[in-house]
């Protein structure tokens, strides 16, 4: 899902359940300046776009069964968006931005 405002949004777990499903690890990854406004604005002046893609580190997943499937993916799901939230500018962190498991990954 896409935010029109540029900021991170809650996210669902079926992309780590498909990596589940596929044994594929989790590679993070952080992009800025490719926002609908920035692009909009650029564009309309013939400025070259200035992207920027931060990735990593990659993780797997353990095994998930049992009852505690669904929450176990939602807490590998919200791993994976502190990940990224950690990569991008503070302002752009959204709802993942007041994780506690977000001042964890940059300690890191």
């Amino acid at each position: 899902m896409r935010s029109k405002s540029g900021n991170l949004i809650q996210t669902k777990p079926g992309g780590i359940y498909l990596a589940w499903k596929a044994g594929v690890p989790i590679l993070p990854v952080a992009i800025t300046g490719c926002e609908d406004s920035v692009v909009k604005d650029r564009l309309k002046h013939f400025n070259r776009l200035h992207i920027k893609v931060v990735a990593g580190p990659s993780f797997m997943l353990a095994p998930i069964a049992g009852k505690d499937r669904n929450a176990l993916m939602q807490h590998y799901n919200n791993e994976m968006m502190c990940c990224i939230s950690a990569r991008l500018p503070k302002a752009r962190g959204g709802f993942y931005a007041g994780y506690p498991r977000l001042k964890e990954v940059l300690a890191n």
